[in-house]
């Protein structure tokens, strides 16, 4: 059983995905993209340093969805 008050409420974040449509998240998909190719061409794949630039570029490209997932929750709670 609903509310109707809760029906009328638009919800706190609305499901729309669109981050892939920000710039930046295209340049942040560009720059992951050429990391990994430089990585894998210059840097040899056992040493530390191809593994952390690795890690770093996978982890930067997961940040930005979530960065703009939390912006939109501020904006809706103020």
């Amino acid at each position: 059983m609903t509310n109707k008050n809760q029906e009328s409420r638009p919800d706190l974040i609305s499901p729309h995905g669109g981050y892939r449509n920000l710039k930046s998240y295209q340049t942040a998909e560009i720059v992951y993209d050429a990391t990994t190719a430089f990585c894998n061409r210059f840097v040899d794949k056992r040493s530390r340093t191809h593994g952390r630039w690795f890690r770093q570029s996978v982890v930067a490209n997961r940040i930005l969805p979530r960065a703009v997932w939390y912006q939109a929750l501020q904006r809706r709670a103020n």
